[in-house]
């Protein structure tokens, strides 16, 4: 089950206090509505600018994957959240589940070995995941960060794009503005996008909200097209 959402300024004392004194005093926060694994959820505005704050009880059973995402932020501070450039960097160096343990259970083995590699993935492209500010993008959200293959993240990229609006034909075009799609053989983008398709259809049931629809439906939509 999801954690229940609260405000930032619900938090105790001690906790924004302790906030604070990392990123200065908080003069506003803003509440994002979007994003289910996180009790916090802020947008906040310092003197020195904004910044966006996550949390989660430490009890909490998801907790682990906030602690993943401050070990990986310090590696991405000085790197604009593109996914040109983030297949460039190793996830080597924090300990990560392996692309093919993700999805190992949704294709057959003789295929995992093409999602295996060295790269640090973000794997989860939701738009909430994306903020643009005067004309810079940045990716946050790094608790799902995972270690595999470089092409990988553009082939994630690919169910959003058509859960935005774009054909199959039209996602794949914008998928090959990255580098490294372009070292993937065919069979094994079209393996992965069969289980990415398998792997929202279970997620999704018994009763998807109306985002999780939209991707699930890209994603199959996906998966028929490379068929």
């Amino acid at each position: 089950m999801s954690p229940t959402r609260i405000a930032y300024r619900q938090l105790p004392a001690s906790v924004r206090r302790r906030v604070g004194e990392v990123v200065g005093p908080v003069t506003a926060a803003e509440s994002s509505t979007e994003g289910l694994n996180s009790s916090v959820a802020a947008r906040l505005r310092t003197p020195a600018g904004h910044c966006f704050l996550k949390a989660l009880p430490v009890e909490h059973r998801w907790s682990g994957t906030q602690a993943r995402e401050a070990e990986i932020a310090p590696h991405l501070a000085p790197v604009a959240a593109l996914l040109s450039r983030i297949s460039e960097l190793s996830g080597a160096a924090t300990p990560l589940r392996l692309a093919e343990q993700r999805l190992a259970a949704h294709t057959t083995k003789d295929l995992l070995h093409h999602f295996a590699g060295e790269s640090l993935l973000r794997t989860d492209l939701n738009p909430a995941n994306i903020l643009v500010n005067a004309g810079q993008a940045r990716i946050v959200d790094w608790s799902w960060a995972t270690r595999g293959t470089a092409w990988l993240d553009a082939a994630y990229w690919v169910s959003w794009l058509i859960a935005a609006g774009h054909t199959p034909n039209q996602a794949e075009s914008w998928a090959a503005q990255v580098p490294a799609w372009h070292t993937a053989p065919p069979k094994a983008i079209t393996a992965f996008a069969e289980a990415n398709a398998k792997i929202w259809a279970e997620s999704s049931a018994p009763s998807p909200d109306p985002w999780t629809s939209k991707i699930v439906t890209a994603s199959k939509s996906w998966s028929q097209h490379r068929r």
